[in-house]
């Protein structure tokens, strides 16, 4: 019967190993993870967009200047086609990084979906866990019973 009871915590313990363990493991690496998320986002889901916005302004209002000049006033060649252009590309770098945001959102909302989903096992898992232990007792008591009732009909000398 020792042995018998030796060889079923030797089972219950390898099925810790092998399950409950594993599927704790596998939890720890999924809290990482969202952790690991948050500072990916924070790092790098920055944009420059309130400069670029001024930038635009600025520029626009150089442009203003330039159109309301008298025709006699001096200007540089190429200097409105200049802040032409760079108005243009600092109004198409904020729609890409507006995308690049909404992109990023998107996928924080993905990931925690899946963070979320993962919530269920652990009730899964807390839900085998409670079942194995239940069934190791129930072994373990036969076992110790079917010991009890061999020694109950040993003499005693009374």
């Amino acid at each position: 019967h020792l042995a018998t009871s030796q060889s079923l915590l030797e089972e219950e313990a390898r099925v810790w190993d092998e399950g409950v363990l594993e599927d704790f493991k596998k939890q720890r690496d999924t809290l990482v993870s969202v952790r690991d998320m948050f500072v990916r986002r924070d790092r790098y889901a920055k944009d420059n967009i309130p400069y670029l916005e001024r930038r635009i302004e600025s520029n626009e209002q150089k442009l203003a200047g330039l159109m309301n000049r008298p025709s006699n006033a001096p200007v540089k060649p190429g200097e409105q086609e200049k802040l032409e252009q760079a108005v243009r590309t600092d109004k198409q770098s904020i729609v890409d990084q507006h995308a690049r945001s909404v992109f990023i959102k998107e996928c924080l909302r993905d990931e925690l979906q899946y963070f979320q989903q993962s919530q269920y096992h652990v009730s899964k898992l807390h839900q085998e866990w409670s079942q194995e232990r239940v069934k190791y007792a129930e072994l373990q008591v036969d076992n110790w019973r079917a010991l009890s009732e061999e020694v109950e009909n040993m003499p005693t000398g009374d």
